[in-house]
Protein backbone atom coordinates (compact mmCIF):
# COMPACT_ATOMS: atom_id res chain seq x y z
CA UNK A 1 0.00 0.00 0.00
CA UNK A 2 1.00 3.59 -0.81
CA UNK A 3 0.20 6.63 0.48
CA UNK A 4 1.04 9.93 -1.14
CA UNK A 5 4.15 12.09 1.04
CA UNK A 6 5.87 15.24 0.90
CA UNK A 7 5.76 17.32 -2.18
CA UNK A 8 4.70 14.90 -4.04
CA UNK A 9 6.67 11.67 -2.99
CA UNK A 10 5.44 8.25 -2.61
CA UNK A 11 5.84 6.45 0.60
CA UNK A 12 5.08 3.62 1.86
CA UNK A 13 2.41 2.91 4.74
CA UNK A 14 5.48 2.54 7.44
CA UNK A 15 7.86 5.26 5.93
CA UNK A 16 4.81 7.83 6.21
CA UNK A 17 3.59 6.57 9.68
CA UNK A 18 7.28 7.06 10.77
CA UNK A 19 7.82 10.50 9.34
CA UNK A 20 4.09 11.43 11.26
CA UNK A 21 5.07 10.25 14.67
CA UNK A 22 8.69 11.78 14.26
CA UNK A 23 6.94 15.31 13.42
CA UNK A 24 4.59 14.54 15.92
CA UNK A 25 7.72 14.18 18.45
CA UNK A 26 9.19 17.27 17.08
CA UNK A 27 5.99 20.15 17.33
CA UNK A 28 4.82 18.96 20.88
CA UNK A 29 7.97 19.86 22.82
CA UNK A 30 9.06 22.40 20.58
CA UNK A 31 5.52 24.51 20.44
CA UNK A 32 5.77 23.61 24.16
CA UNK A 33 9.14 25.25 24.58
CA UNK A 34 7.68 28.40 22.68
CA UNK A 35 4.65 28.48 25.24
CA UNK A 36 7.46 28.09 27.90
CA UNK A 37 9.52 30.91 26.53
CA UNK A 38 6.93 33.22 25.64
CA UNK A 39 5.06 33.12 28.99
CA UNK A 40 7.18 32.15 31.84
CA UNK A 41 10.40 33.74 30.59
CA UNK A 42 8.86 37.08 28.82
CA UNK A 43 5.48 37.71 31.02
CA UNK A 44 6.24 36.80 34.12
CA UNK A 45 9.79 38.54 34.19
CA UNK A 46 7.96 41.56 33.29
CA UNK A 47 5.69 41.26 35.91
CA UNK A 48 8.06 40.42 38.36
CA UNK A 49 10.63 43.78 37.28
CA UNK A 50 13.42 40.84 36.77
CA UNK A 51 16.66 41.82 34.93
CA UNK A 52 17.75 38.61 33.79
CA UNK A 53 15.39 36.54 31.79
CA UNK A 54 15.18 39.43 28.73
CA UNK A 55 18.50 40.81 29.49
CA UNK A 56 20.25 36.97 27.99
CA UNK A 57 21.44 38.01 24.71
CA UNK A 58 19.12 40.21 22.28
CA UNK A 59 15.63 40.27 23.98
CA UNK A 60 16.27 37.33 25.95
CA UNK A 61 16.38 35.01 23.40
CA UNK A 62 19.47 33.10 24.43
CA UNK A 63 17.83 32.27 27.52
CA UNK A 64 15.68 28.96 26.38
CA UNK A 65 19.65 28.01 25.18
CA UNK A 66 20.97 28.90 28.66
CA UNK A 67 18.49 26.48 30.39
CA UNK A 68 19.00 23.80 28.09
CA UNK A 69 22.80 23.89 28.80
CA UNK A 70 21.92 23.52 32.56
CA UNK A 71 20.03 21.48 32.39
CA UNK A 72 22.69 18.88 30.63
CA UNK A 73 24.80 19.87 33.16
CA UNK A 74 23.00 18.44 35.79
CA UNK A 75 23.32 14.93 37.33
CA UNK A 76 20.62 12.18 38.19
CA UNK A 77 20.39 11.26 41.48
CA UNK A 78 18.86 8.17 42.76
CA UNK A 79 17.85 7.35 46.50
CA UNK A 80 20.36 4.84 48.44
CA UNK A 81 18.55 1.61 47.94
CA UNK A 82 16.43 1.97 45.27
CA UNK A 83 16.14 -0.18 41.73
CA UNK A 84 18.12 2.22 39.11
CA UNK A 85 16.93 0.92 36.03
CA UNK A 86 13.01 0.95 37.19
CA UNK A 87 13.52 4.63 39.06
CA UNK A 88 15.01 5.99 35.95
CA UNK A 89 12.52 4.17 33.24
CA UNK A 90 9.25 5.42 35.45
CA UNK A 91 9.42 9.62 33.79
CA UNK A 92 9.50 7.74 30.53
CA UNK A 93 7.02 5.64 30.88
CA UNK A 94 4.79 8.65 31.95
CA UNK A 95 6.33 10.55 29.02
CA UNK A 96 5.70 7.98 26.63
CA UNK A 97 1.89 7.60 27.37
CA UNK A 98 1.58 10.83 27.02
CA UNK A 99 2.78 11.45 23.59
CA UNK A 100 1.10 7.94 22.31
CA UNK A 101 -2.22 10.37 22.93
CA UNK A 102 -1.14 12.24 19.29
CA UNK A 103 -1.72 8.95 17.77
CA UNK A 104 -5.63 9.11 18.14
CA UNK A 105 -5.80 13.01 18.80
CA UNK A 106 -4.31 14.69 15.66
CA UNK A 107 -3.02 18.35 16.04
CA UNK A 108 -4.22 18.95 12.51
CA UNK A 109 -6.24 17.75 9.83
CA UNK A 110 -3.55 16.40 7.37
CA UNK A 111 -1.36 15.41 10.88
CA UNK A 112 -3.36 12.53 11.30
CA UNK A 113 -1.16 9.50 12.43
CA UNK A 114 -4.01 6.61 12.55
CA UNK A 115 -7.60 6.69 11.92
CA UNK A 116 -8.75 4.12 14.44
CA UNK A 117 -12.53 2.70 14.86
CA UNK A 118 -11.69 1.95 18.79
CA UNK A 119 -9.65 5.62 18.97
CA UNK A 120 -11.48 7.01 22.13
CA UNK A 121 -10.81 3.29 24.23
CA UNK A 122 -6.88 3.76 22.72
CA UNK A 123 -6.83 7.11 24.13
CA UNK A 124 -8.26 5.57 27.42
CA UNK A 125 -5.98 2.46 27.93
CA UNK A 126 -3.00 5.18 26.94
CA UNK A 127 -3.76 7.76 29.41
CA UNK A 128 -4.42 5.05 32.05
CA UNK A 129 -0.10 3.76 31.69
CA UNK A 130 0.50 7.30 33.37
CA UNK A 131 -0.31 5.63 36.96
CA UNK A 132 2.00 2.36 36.51
CA UNK A 133 4.78 5.20 35.60
CA UNK A 134 3.78 6.64 38.82
CA UNK A 135 3.62 3.74 41.38
CA UNK A 136 7.09 2.10 39.61
CA UNK A 137 8.32 5.75 40.89
CA UNK A 138 7.39 4.99 44.10
CA UNK A 139 8.20 1.63 43.98
CA UNK A 140 11.59 1.92 42.92
CA UNK A 141 12.82 4.47 45.42
CA UNK A 142 12.79 1.80 48.06
CA UNK A 143 11.21 4.45 50.59
CA UNK A 144 7.87 3.52 51.92
CA UNK A 145 6.86 7.20 52.56
CA UNK A 146 7.27 7.25 48.35
CA UNK A 147 5.30 4.09 48.09
CA UNK A 148 2.79 5.62 49.64
CA UNK A 149 2.52 8.54 48.22
CA UNK A 150 2.84 7.18 44.77
CA UNK A 151 -0.75 5.15 46.05
CA UNK A 152 -2.38 7.80 46.72
CA UNK A 153 -1.31 9.64 43.51
CA UNK A 154 -2.38 6.58 41.41
CA UNK A 155 -5.32 6.69 43.48
CA UNK A 156 -6.17 10.06 42.56
CA UNK A 157 -5.51 9.25 38.85
CA UNK A 158 -7.71 5.83 38.69
CA UNK A 159 -10.03 8.15 40.29
CA UNK A 160 -10.38 10.65 37.40
CA UNK A 161 -10.13 7.76 35.20
CA UNK A 162 -13.49 5.89 36.48
CA UNK A 163 -16.10 8.93 35.29
CA UNK A 164 -14.85 8.42 31.83
CA UNK A 165 -15.12 4.24 31.67
CA UNK A 166 -17.98 3.12 33.97
CA UNK A 167 -21.15 2.25 32.14
CA UNK A 168 -23.69 3.37 35.57
CA UNK A 169 -21.95 7.25 34.45
CA UNK A 170 -24.79 7.69 31.98
CA UNK A 171 -27.75 6.28 34.24
CA UNK A 172 -28.49 7.49 37.73
CA UNK A 173 -26.06 6.11 40.43
CA UNK A 174 -29.04 5.99 42.95
CA UNK A 175 -31.06 2.87 43.22
CA UNK A 176 -35.19 2.95 42.44
CA UNK A 177 -37.06 3.16 45.51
Amino acid sequence: MITAGLFGLEFAYWTSTTIKVLAALIVVPSAALLFGYVFLFKVMSGMQSRVGPNEAGPFGTMQLLADGAKFLQKEDIFPDGADRKVFAFAPIVVLISTFLLFIVIPPAENLQVANFDTGIFLALAVSSLSTIGVLMAGWASANKYSLIGALRAAGQLIAYELPWCSPSSASSSRPAR
